[in-house]
């Protein structure tokens, strides 16, 4: 007996919640309802249904990857990957790190292309090191860097397809006078 009482209450906060997720997804402000609309926007910020869903937006950013071939003194190159290390925050780390060489693509200011462009090698060749430090009998280590670029739905219609875009290379040679101290 108890439940049938509690299913319309329950129907009914469910139905008011779905109602804030809309007005939430459409930027309805309902702070201008005086104090209902501040405790209507207080259980959204609890809830997270006045967020506006911008994941769906057309302005969503490129992932970046960066690949390592690593070249032996044979000439023989295979590709190596730095992730799927120890645990999933390390691989989560080392994903953010390899972020920062695409950090500041398309500045304007001269000043910033070049600080841009010195950190981009300066991480670049840190993670070659590290490479380096996996991979001893590497001569050298090609730092690729590649952006995916995805497509919104008018452009997929076109016939647009996401692609991988190759944004930054260098290679890195060993010093032999410098590689053989442990990582």
């Amino acid at each position: 007996m108890q439940t049938f009482r509690i299913l319309p209450v329950l129907t009914l906060l469910g139905a008011a919640h779905l109602i804030l997720v809309i007005a939430g997804a459409s930027y309805i402000d309902l702070s201008n309802l005086g104090p209902v609309g501040h405790a209507l926007n207080y259980y959204g910020e609890m809830s997270g249904s006045n967020k506006s869903y911008g994941f769906f937006a057309p302005g969503v950013g490129a992932q970046a990857r960066t690949r390592f071939e690593v070249i032996d003194a044979a000439g023989k190159s295979t590709l190596v990957s730095l992730e799927r290390s120890s645990s999933h925050e390390a691989d989560l780390r080392i994903n953010n790190i390899t972020n920062q060489l695409t950090a500041n693509d398309g500045e304007e200011d001269t000043d910033d292309q070049d600080a841009a462009r010195d950190l981009r090698r300066s991480v670049a060749a840190s993670l070659a090191g590290k490479v380096f430090g996996r991979y001893r009998e590497a001569q050298a280590v090609i730092v690729r860097v590649d952006e995916f670029d995805p497509v919104d739905m008018p452009e997929y219609r076109q016939g647009l397809r996401p692609k991988w875009e190759e944004i930054y290379q260098a290679k890195f040679v060993q010093d032999s006078g410098i590689m053989g101290v442990p990582l």
